[in-house]
Formats: structure tokens, sequence, C-alpha cells
């Protein structure tokens, strides 16, 4: 039995990315999948029947992997990076933008004889109970934290130590927007939406990816402030207030914002490549006059 037990250790060590999304996904989707066969509706304004016992798979895959790969003192090290606070105070600017982005939509939309958005209705998302603003800002970071302690807090770091930034945001971009898979067929606004959901998603997840695995490698490693970003983000863009105009600027931005990291990350990377080749090149030179 012990030489089992070892043996299941040594390879959760060795595929320990692999690993983590099938704890995940498995956790999550032992959740989801048995209600959507039920065929259950998930509507915003409505606590119950709720989609979101199903995110807590990448917070418990994090601290399972965590304990196998590191044991104790890698447990201590996530929790540690869950509650990295002092970070400069430009990250946290950065981790707010989804509000500034919801503000220059408002403006947009006053100005344009719309109307302001109904800022109650930031009170309003699928599976959660409706309370004021401010409380449900503090209920989507929660939910944040359950998934960015996974994705960020543990995948990303795992996966960086083998892969470039890009790969590392590209997989996991892909890998998280399936995990969602399950849980599109519950929220009755996914249904509405219909078929175009798919590549407004799954673009939409990958650019949230790449912007995510930025700010968790510029702010130092911390899941604070991820989480802090995507629970805002969450509130401007998942809550009955996000249509229309609202919406299309939130997400636009983030796309944009995902854009430009990768074109300075290639730039970078075309760089060092080019850095390179001309100090190999006198080395070159000098090797046929040997």
């Amino acid at each position: 039995m012990n030489t089992r037990r070892t043996a299941l250790l040594a390879n959760l060590r060795r595929h320990s990315v692999v690993s983590y999304f099938v704890i995940a996904f498995a956790v999550s989707w032992a959740i989801w999948i048995p209600m959507a066969l039920a065929r259950v509706r998930v509507i915003q304004a409505s606590a119950w029947p709720s989609q979101v016992p199903g995110l807590i798979g990448p917070i418990v895959a994090a601290f399972v992997m965590s304990a196998v790969v590191g044991g104790g003192a890698g447990v201590k090290d996530l929790v540690s990076r869950m509650g990295r606070w002092r970070v400069a105070g430009r990250w946290y600017l950065v981790a707010l933008s989804p509000l500034a982005f919801f503000a220059i939509a408002a403006m947009a939309m006053a100005g344009s004889g719309r109307g302001w958005p109904p800022l109650g209705e930031l009170g309003k998302f699928s599976g959660l109970p409706v309370v004021a603003a401010p409380l449900m800002w503090l209920m989507l970071l929660v939910l944040a934290f359950a998934e960015e302690t996974g994705w960020r807090g543990f995948a990303v770091p795992e996966m960086l130590k083998t892969r470039s930034f890009l790969a590392t945001a590209l997989v996991i971009g892909l890998l998280w927007a399936l995990w969602h898979v399950p849980s599109v067929f519950l929220i009755e606004q996914y249904q509405q939406m219909g078929i175009a959901i798919v590549p407004m998603f799954l673009f939409g997840m990958v650019s949230g990816s790449i912007f995510l695995t930025w700010l968790y490698r510029a702010s130092g490693g911390s899941v604070l402030l991820v989480a802090l970003w995507h629970g805002s983000y969450n509130l401007v863009s998942g809550t009955a207030a996000a249509h229309g105009l609202v919406a299309a600027v939130v997400t636009t931005a983030v796309m944009t914002w995902a854009i430009v990291i990768v074109v300075l990350e290639l730039r970078t990377w075309a760089r060092a490549r080019g850095g390179r080749a001309a100090n190999l090149a006198p080395a070159a030179a000098g090797g046929t006059h040997g």
C-alpha cells in the first residue's frame, strides 16, 4: 500500500500541471454536469439553483497539488501569495481597471442620450442572491479567489518553469474556457446568446488569461491582485447591469490590453533572439580562425 501511494505521489509530482487540471475539472464537472443533464437553469437575481459550488474545483486542486509538490512549505507559499498585498500602488490601479472601464461606458451612454446604466442591477448576478452593489463586489471577489488560486496561483507558476509566458497564457486560457463549458449549459443568460457565444467566449477567455498571467507576473505573484481584477471584472461584465455599450466597452478594453501585451511579448522575444544571434556571430567567426 505504501509503495502504491509513493508511486502515485511521484506520478502526480512528475505531471503536476496535468494533475492540477484533472482534479480541477473533476471537482467542478462533478457538480455541473449532473445539473446540466437535469436541465437546471440558473437565472440572474436568483440564489438557487446555482452554479457557484462548482467554482471550488480550481482552489481544491491548487491546495492538493501544492501539498503534493511542495508539502507543507508549498501550501504555506500558496497561502502567502493569496494574501500578498505589499505591491506597488500602480498594480492596484490596474487591478481595479474594470471599474474605470465601466465608468467610461456609463459616461458614453449618458453622453449619447441613452441615460446612465442601472447601477442597482450591479447587485444581480447569476446564481447569487440580489444584494447591494458593494456587497456583490465582495461576493464576486470571494468567488474570484476560488478560481484564481488555481489558475494563476498554481497552474501559471508551474507552467512558467518550463514554458514561455505566451504559451502558458494560451494553454491556460483554452483550458479555462473548456472548464467553463458545462456551466454554459446551466446559465440562462448564456443560453439566450445562442451559438454566437462560442467565438466570443473563447476569445474573451484567452484574452483574460493573457492579461491575468501578465498581472500575476508583474505584481510579483500576487493572487490577491488577480482575484481583485477578476472580481471587479465580473461585477461590471457579468451582472444584469452589463448590457449593450457597457459590455462592449469593458470586453473590448480587456481584449485590446491583451493584444498589446502579446505584441510587447513578441517584440521582447524577437530582441532577445536577435541579441543571441549577434553574440553567437563573433564566436562563430573567431572559430574559423582557430
